[in-house]
């Protein structure tokens, strides 16, 4: 499904904003918007999809996704 015109206004502004590149471009030349490395290989579909989501690479996004550690320092 196509994003409409103000999402992807939304989109592009926040990443400008985050991490000084646009998120389209990054797509477009399959670069992260956070690092700039490639990102042409994930782990799964999903990783994958969420790359055409986020403009993230799988580095990225596990670094971003992980899950929390929720235990107390004793």
């Amino acid at each position: 499904m196509a994003k409409s015109k103000d999402m992807q206004h939304f989109l592009e502004r926040v990443s400008m904003e985050m991490f000084g590149n646009s998120r389209q471009e990054c797509i477009d030349r399959k670069v992260c918007v956070i690092c700039g490395s490639s990102a042409t290989e994930f782990n799964d579909v999903v990783s994958e999809a969420e790359f055409c989501l986020s403009a993230m690479c799988q580095e990225c996004q596990d670094g971003t996704f992980r899950p929390m550690d929720t235990t107390l320092a004793t």
